[in-house]
């Protein structure tokens, strides 16, 4: 017979969504040999993850954030998550992700590595599996980065 979890045992977790988020920082955002390449393949490997009645809003949100990142003098080499994800289910077809994510630079031999910020999706399951309904990022410039930094 299954042990059932008392008042002061850990329960084990819902299980995770299947697909996980897009961590739109996973794709190595600096310097490339070939630019337009390089946007065209993370915007193919974003949509595949973007709810179909967001699509389009959530790809520009994507666009305008790259576009603060360029657009403070030196985007980073990579974004990347630290620690585990944390899943919150909201019911059977609904869950939130959050990642903390920090920026990284490459500067020959050293690197440097930003402040971990929570990065936030909620995520929603369709046909196609789980995909991205809605995006909470902390802002580029005056969080990521110092807002002197940044160029308006």
């Amino acid at each position: 017979m299954p042990e059932q979890a008392g008042p002061h045992q850990r329960r084990q977790p819902h299980p995770a969504p299947e697909v996980r988020p897009p961590l739109w920082p996973a794709v190595p955002v600096g310097e490339d040999q070939r630019p337009a390449v390089r946007r065209a393949g993370q915007e193919l490997g974003l949509s595949r993850v973007l709810a179909g009645a967001r699509h389009d809003e959530l790809r520009q949100q994507w666009r305008s954030y790259r576009s603060d990142m360029t657009g403070s003098g030196r985007e980073p080499s990579k974004l990347e998550s630290v620690g585990p994800s944390v899943i919150e289910h909201q019911g059977a077809d609904e869950a939130t992700v959050t990642e903390q994510v920090r920026a990284v630079w490459w500067d020959g031999p050293h690197i440097l590595a930003g402040t971990a910020h929570p990065w936030r999706w909620e995520v929603r399951q369709d046909d196609g599996g789980w995909r991205v309904w809605s995006v909470d990022l902390p802002s580029w410039c005056g969080v990521q980065v110092r807002a002197d930094l940044c160029r308006r």
